[in-house]
């Protein structure tokens, strides 16, 4: 069939879809729409819809999800576009495991199952995955369901919103009565295991600040000044509101500084070397090792000197190993890292890090890891579109940290949107969470309530508090029922002072035990059965061979 003959009626219905889709997410319209997001894409496959109003579809509503990538660029509409062509094809697989699941199960099931297989599939490849705009994202801040995250997580509840939407469409088509029993079965064992957040032992005093430094601020023209000058300034800017917290909050146990916003590079005070990094518009930066260190130390001892001695000051910040050499082809690897910093033996230390594991796909990293023709050129290209250097290393040091008595896990921006580091932190033993982000690259939006939401989600998940310290917004706590405790408006500089509240680091959440498991065992077990299914579906014969006609089978009706 022609691409003419494709674009009919049928298109508005993946259309429909995704604009639906979009309005399901936080920060926008009902999240309700979810439900019927689920029966329009698959009354869609059932008329068999073309492949392109599918891909169109795709592209829509990712190009919408990510409209706040175009704060960032030259060109504000490039960036949302290129994630939606790219991140459409993925509407594509889904119609594709549609057709496999539909030789063995009915509309309603195997419609779900396909959204919910291909999107675990979307949150794992590829690069690390992109776990954004969910279906169980937008339904985050309905109380309801942050009570049953504590079982399902945000993955469950995407399990659960994919079998609701299946059982809708199942109402209007002729089913078997068990088609409608998974959705009220899963709501059942949510309702029935939701377990209570773990109790409060104790609380760490804690000030967070929000310097809300624009990127001019930040970043300054390129090339226009000396990448020294420019940190001092950006250091000068956040010690303001640093200061005036440490003096109404005089007996501060923990100072948070958001990612990145500690501008200085730091480097280990015992190895020698040399820290070689280009920089746009101007000749690789060339400085020695011990050098930088003292840099480092003298910028955290001038804030430390005004906080009680047992402070800790926790902050986002790049780190790079030496290089031996000063001239060379060589650049010092470079790592996002969570620092804690403090007073020992009369000097500031490095008391604990981990690096940032889940990295921003082309904006921190680039596919297989940079080795390819042409990745240098790519990177600068990126980043001076973006001031995003997609040139991160990774290291095998992983968070929690131990700060004192406290066992204290963390993320990094991004890493914000995944279950597995909480889990995997809260595993090991974290009493409490901290998230170091920086939101001004994405301006004023509705991103920054969906980033808050996951946030929410993690919190239930874990039964662990959350405190988000941000750029420009939204810095807030949230308790370990994911219910927001205190919170600084977007767009202003300031600071948040509260008490992180703090449970037994064994302690355990239903879904830390086994819900975490339910959607990627349905999307494996989805994943093969739907494969078989296209593997021993016939070939079309005649002249349809080439058309989108699905095989029948003896459950459709």
């Amino acid at each position: 069939m022609s691409l003419a003959g494709r674009l009919s009626p049928l298109l508005l219905l993946p259309l429909a879809a995704a604009l639906l889709r979009v309005g399901a997410q936080p920060g926008w319209w009902l999240p309700e729409l979810a439900l019927v997001v689920v029966a329009l894409r698959v009354w869609y496959w059932e008329k068999d819809g073309g492949r392109w109003g599918e891909y169109f579809g795709g592209v829509l509503f990712y190009s919408l999800a990510f409209y706040f990538l175009g704060a960032a660029a030259a060109w504000a509409w490039l960036p949302p576009l290129a994630v939606g062509l790219f991140l459409g094809l993925w509407a594509l697989v889904e119609r594709g495991l549609y057709r496999g699941l539909r030789r063995w199960l009915p509309c309603s099931l195997g419609g779900a199952l396909a959204l919910v297989a291909v999107g675990h599939l979307r949150f794992a490849f590829p690069m690390g995955g992109v776990p954004w705009a969910s279906l169980g994202l937008a339904f985050g801040d309905r109380p309801v369901s942050l009570k049953w995250a504590s079982v399902l997580g945000e993955s469950g509840l995407s399990l659960l919103v994919a079998l609701w939407g299946g059982f809708l469409i199942a109402l209007f088509v002729r089913r078997r009565w068990w088609e409608l029993l998974p959705a009220p079965l899963l709501t059942l064992v949510a309702m029935v295991a939701a377990a209570a957040p773990p109790a409060v032992v104790g609380g760490i005093k804690s000030v967070a600040i929000q310097g809300n430094l624009t990127l001019a601020q930040k970043h300054g023209e390129e090339g226009a000044e000396r990448p020294r000058y420019r940190m001092r300034q950006v250091f000068d800017l956040q010690t303001q509101p640093t200061l005036e917290a440490l003096i109404r909050v005089p007996d501060a146990q923990l100072l948070l500084w958001a990612e990145t916003m500690f501008p200085y590079p730091v480097m280990p005070v015992d190895q020698p070397g040399w820290l070689r990094r280009p920089w746009p518009g101007r000749a690789d930066e060339e400085v020695e090792a011990v050098r930088v260190s003292r840099l480092w130390k003298s910028a955290v001892a001038a804030i430390l000197e005004f906080a009680p001695l047992d402070c800790r000051f926790v902050t986002g910040a790049h780190f790079y190993e030496p290089v031996a050499s000063r001239i060379g082809p060589e650049y010092s690897p470079r790592s996002s890292e969570f620092m804690a910093f403090a007073w020992s033996g009369g000097e500031v230390t490095l008391v604990d890090h981990f690096t940032k594991q889940q990295l921003v796909p082309f904006g921190e990293r680039l596919p297989l890891n940079g080795h390819f023709p042409g990745a240098d050129s790519l990177a600068m290209v990126i980043f001076r579109m973006t001031r995003l250097f997609p040139r991160f290393a990774a290291s095998d040091r992983q968070g929690p940290l131990q700060l004192g008595d406290a066992t204290l896990g963390g993320a990094v921006c991004w890493e914000n949107v995944y279950e597995k580091p909480f889990r995997q932190q809260a595993e090991d033993g974290a009493q409490a969470f901290l998230v170091l982000s920086n939101e001004a690259w994405y301006g004023i939006s509705a991103e920054m309530e969906q980033m808050v939401t996951a946030t929410r989600l993690r919190a239930r998940e874990s039964g662990r508090a959350v405190l988000r310290a941000t750029n420009t917004g939204i810095t807030v706590l949230v308790d370990g029922g994911g219910h927001p405790v205190a919170s600084m408006d977007p767009g202003v500089a300031g600071f948040l002072a509260v008490d992180l509240p703090l449970i037994e680091g064994g302690e355990r959440t239903p879904y830390m035990v086994w819900g975490w498991a339910l959607r990627p065992l349905c999307a494996w077990l989805a994943t093969l059965i739907g494969l078989l299914g296209l593997l021993l579906r016939p070939r079309p014969q005649g002249p349809e061979a080439g058309s989108a006609v699905l095989d029948p089978s003896p459950g459709r009706k």
